[in-house]
Parts: C-alpha cells; sequence; structure tokens
C-alpha cells in the first residue's frame, strides 16, 4: 500500500509520475481481481460441478448433488411388466406339522386321531437354529493280509491341522470382513451371536489371507481379459491404508471389475498394475493427466465429469451453450439404452449424423 510519502513525491515529480503510479496501481488491482476470481472459483467448487467426490463437500455444503437425468413421472417402486420376488407355496415343503382340534365345535366331544383332511395350508419360510458342527476325520491303520504291511490313509488336503476351521466358517469371516466391510472385532462378534463360535482376530486376518492366495490365478484372468477388452473404464479414489493416504485404482468393464491398492495416483501406479501401459482399445476415465500419457489406445471422458464440467463453465459465464451441450449429451445416452433396449438396436446413420452435427455446432 502506498504511503503519503509516495504519493507526494508522484505529485512533485509531475504529470508522467502520476499517469505511472496510477497504472502501476490499475495494473496490481487487475492481477488482485483476477486471484480472486480466481478463489471464488475454486472455493465454489464441489462434487457437482468438478470432478471431486462427494465425500470432499464437508458438512458445511447445503447444496446437494443433482442428478442430470429428467424425471420420468412415474411413482417410485417396481413398476409395471418388472419381475418382482414374490414370496411362493413351495410345493415340496421341508417339514410339516398338523394342527388338529382338540374337540368338537358342535357338541364338545374329544376328537382325538380320527379321520382329518387339510383344510387349509400356511406355509413359513425360515432359518433352522443354526450351530457349530465338528466333523473328526480319522486316518485309518490297515494291515496287508497278503505281506503284513501297514498302511495309514491319507486325510484330505484341506485337513491339514490337528484342530482347525472348516471353508464354511472361513468363507463366511471373509464375507463378512471384505464384503460387508466389518472391521476384525465386529466380525467376530457376528460369528459369535449367531454361531456361538468364539474366534480371534488372527483368525479373520488369515482366512482372508488364505482366500487372497486362492484368488491369485482369478485376478491374472481378469486382468488378461481387460488388457483384450475393446472398452475398460479406469478411476481412482482415495483410501486410508494404516493411517497413510494411498489409491484404489480400477479397471472395469459391465463384467469384470480389477482392483488394486497403491501408494501413488499417477502413472508410477499405472505402470505397476500394468493394464493402461498395454491396453490398445478404448480408454474411459476422468481426464486425470496421468491417463494422457498412454498413447497406444483410444481416449474417451466419462460423460458424468463432462456434464459436471459443463456445469461450472455455466456457472462461471452464465453463457447458455453449455448447457444446451448438456441436454443433447443427456439426451444421446438416453437415446442409445432405448435402442439398446428394441432387440440391442443401434442408432442409425440419419440419427447419427444429427447428433454429430449438432455436437460440432
Amino acid at each position: 500500500m502506498l504511503t503519503r510519502e509516495e504519493i507526494e513525491t508522484a505529485y512533485n515529480a509531475g504529470l508522467e509520475a502520476v499517469i505511472a503510479l496510477i497504472q502501476q496501481l490499475l495494473e496490481q488491482n487487475a492481477a488482485l481481481i483476477k486471484r480472486v476470481d480466481s478463489l471464488e472459483t475454486r472455493l465454489n467448487k464441489d462434487s457437482h460441478n468438478s470432478h471431486k467426490p462427494p465425500s470432499s463437500d464437508g458438512h458445511g455444503k447445503t447444496t446437494r448433488t443433482r442428478s442430470e437425468r429428467k424425471k420420468t413421472g412415474r411413482a417410485s417402486g417396481g413398476q409395471s411388466g418388472h419381475v418382482g420376488t414374490t414370496l411362493d407355496m413351495a410345493e415340496q415343503p421341508d417339514k410339516v406339522v398338523e394342527h388338529r382340534a382338540e374337540h368338537c365345535q358342535g357338541c364338545g366331544a374329544a376328537l382325538g386321531n380320527g379321520a382329518s383332511h387339510v383344510a387349509e395350508r400356511r406355509q413359513v419360510f425360515d432359518i433352522p437354529p443354526t450351530e457349530l458342527e465338528v466333523t473328526e476325520h480319522q486316518a485309518m491303520r490297515s494291515t496287508c493280509e497278503i505281506c503284513g504291511c501297514e498302511t495309514v490313509g491319507t486325510f484330505p488336503e484341506q485337513v491339514s491341522q490337528t484342530v482347525q476351521y472348516g471353508a464354511g466358517v472361513k468363507g463366511l469371516l471373509v464375507y463378512w470382513n471384505t464384503q460387508q466391510l466389518l472391521p476384525l472385532e465386529r466380525s467376530c462378534e457376528v460369528m459369535s451371536d449367531v454361531l456361538g463360535v468364539s474366534l480371534s482376530e488372527g483368525t479373520v486376518v488369515n482366512a482372508v489371507s488364505q482366500c487372497a492366495e486362492q484368488l491369485i490365478p482369478v485376478e491374472a484372468e481378469i486382468k488378461t481379459a481387460l488388457i483384450a477388452s475393446d472398452v475398460v473404464h479406469f478411476d481412482e479414489t482415495g483410501m486410508r491404508v494404516e493411517a497413510k493416504l494411498h489409491w484404489l485404482h480400477t479397471a472395469g468393464t459391465p463384467l469384470l471389475t480389477y482392483y488394486k491398492m497403491h501408494p501413488k495416483r499417477g502413472s508410477k501406479a499405472l505402470e505397476a498394475i500394468g493394464i493402461l501401459p498395454v491396453f490398445e482399445g478404448l480408454a474411459m476415465h476422468d481426464a486425470y493427466a496421468s491417463y494422457w500419457l498412454y498413447d497406444d489406445c483410444w481416449h474417451g471422458l466419462c460423460n458424468a465429469h463432462l456434464l459436471r464440467d459443463l456445469t461450472a463453465i455455466a456457472e462461471e459465464t452464465a453463457q447458455s451453450w453449455p448447457g444446451e451441450f448438456k441436454t443433447l449429451l443427456i439426451e444421446v445416452k438416453d437415446e442409445v439404452e432405448r435402442r439398446r433396449k428394441l432387440n440391442g438396436k443401434r442408432l442409425d446413420w440419419k440419427q447419427r449424423r444429427d447428433y454429430e452435427g449438432r455436437y460440432a455446432k
């Protein structure tokens, strides 16, 4: 900020000095305005107009992320023609319980176990009482009647310890911990409360580790299939591992998904994963800079992120074309989905020409 003495010095130096001083102040003012605009734009960015995830919006945000899809006018819930999951009676129930009347409602006489027939049927679907089943495996020693040699039978490969939990218990532990995301302690609590099985957190860790080892060949097959796919979607999201920021990378198609945790977000992680660097199909992503480093494949940008970018431009510039562009992108997507439902048909050449023309314009 200029002092009074600096202003008087410029005034006493004449007109040119005053003009130079004013020009300097105008340049500083323009730079400050530009910086304020940049900071305000950054402050106004959240999940509805940027690539930020909803979790980054914080509790102070009052704006909810709105879907770009148009309202269909249909009520929520199951729609007409939707195949439901109504509970139907089983033709062959597992158990039948007969309920006989003890006394005649006419005269009050005892009915006993005389002739009767079914008047009405009702069925209850329920889980039978669950309890741990213990199976003992015994290796038998047999003596040959010819030579007298004794031979001991062998245990199955999966029965490797004197006492151990079976595949059913281990499968549930993996399911609670990795699919339902229960912490180790709560996974143990569920097993104790439901099955009466008291086990340690180390047992859960071992079960998950064994499952991971068995899935190594499956992961390799998924990775190979993704590399050979025509279109693969790539993404990454932050996750905490031992209180440190890591990145969960994904590569997926409608049928296959490959997950990989890595300390890095960019090219080092993509190189370590080894899918995108050798991929030659269409890579769909959110325009994160590292994805563009690979030019052996085609690149396509995620529609959801494009819509957010257009929302941001509309809010910052108040221009009309971003809204028109959003309408076009959503219209094309809806029309493609509609055509696919009609026996898997695609857009005809006239529709494609019209959409491409509007897109270019």
